[in-house]
């Protein structure tokens, strides 16, 4: 008898972590269900927003002719906003692609890479990068 009411607990023991664990799946698997829903409606609302915001052009859309009208109003043309080569002084443009970095290092060298960088776009030679 004592080993029937032991496997009995045991088993009920067993089934009760079973429910636990299925419910607390469950749970979890709403949360994120919800979440994904939510993500979704702000997607929507994010888009909707967008598309009745855009401002009208003069002429009335025609929805036959709505994506030839959009490629019209299109400007392909893009600025190069990197500065001429003739910009540089010749002195000036070896510096800028031969410079070195001397260790120690400084704040100022630092700087002074970093800005070569970014505004000259030079890049690091491969003996550099390890």
């Amino acid at each position: 008898i004592k080993a029937s009411l032991l496997i009995q607990k045991w088993y009920r023991r067993y089934m009760a972590r079973l429910e636990v664990r299925r419910r607390y799946t469950w749970t979890i698997f709403q949360t994120l269900e919800y979440a994904g829903e939510q993500d979704q409606v702000k997607l929507y609302n994010f888009f909707n927003a967008l598309l009745t915001h855009i401002p009208q052009t003069e002429r009335e859309v025609d929805p036959t002719n709505s994506k030839n009208a959009s490629l019209e109003n299109l400007n392909l043309e893009f600025d190069d906003e990197s500065p001429d080569e003739e910009y540089y002084e010749p002195e000036e443009k070896r510096k800028l692609s031969h410079y070195q970095l001397e260790y120690p290092y400084t704040e100022k060298a630092l700087i002074q890479l970093i800005e070569i960088f970014r505004k000259h776009r030079v890049s690091i030679g491969n003996q550099f990068v390890k």
